[in-house]
C-alpha cells in the first residue's frame, strides 16, 4: 500500500524518508500494528506534522535530524469517537501586531516566520464541531 508521509529531495526528486502507518509505530516503538489509511493531513514550516487516519485517529509527527539526515518521529496519537473531515496546524498569533481586530483569513497579514503550534484544530463528521487539541508531548 503506498499510504506514506514522504521527505523529498528538491534538487533530486528522491525520497529521503517516509512514515507509513502501515508500518505501526516509528523504528524505536514496538507496536507493529497497522494503524490506518491517510485521509487527510496538515503540515507547517517548523516541521509539524499531523495526519487523519481512517476510523478517527489523528497522529502528530514531526521531522528532525537523525545523523544529519532529516527523519520523521511519530510523538503521540489519539483516536476521537468520530471521523475526521479537516486539520489544521496553522500557529496561533500570540499578540495582535495590527492596529485593527480584523482576522487575516487569506495569510497575507504579518509574518508568523517559525513559530511551533500547541494546537491542532480538528474537525468532524456527524456532529459537525471543530476542536482544539494540545500538541504538547506530556
Amino acid at each position: 500500500v503506498d499510504d506514506s508521509v514522504r521527505i523529498v529531495d528538491s534538487a533530486t526528486l528522491e525520497m529521503v524518508t517516509d512514515w507509513s502507518p502501515f508500518r505501526g509505530g516509528d523504528d524505536e516503538s514496538d507496536d507493529d500494528e497497522p494503524m490506518g489509511f491517510i485521509t487527510v493531513a496538515s503540515s507547517n514550516e517548523c516541521g509539524q506534522i499531523v495526519v487523519a487516519l481512517r476510523g478517527g485517529t489523528l497522529v502528530y509527527l514531526v521531522v528532525e535530524n537523525k545523523d544529519s539526515k532529516p527523519a520523521i518521529r511519530k510523538i503521540k496519537s489519539v483516536t476521537l469517537e468520530r471521523e475526521i473531515s479537516c486539520i489544521n496546524l496553522r500557529p496561533f498569533e500570540s499578540t495582535s501586531t495590527s492596529s485593527d481586530d480584523s482576522m487575516d483569513v487569506d495569510g497575507n497579514g504579518t509574518s508568523l516566520g517559525m513559530q511551533r503550534s500547541q494546537l491542532v484544530a480538528v474537525g468532524l463528521w456527524d456532529d459537525f464541531s471543530v476542536r482544539f487539541l494540545d500538541l504538547n508531548e506530556s
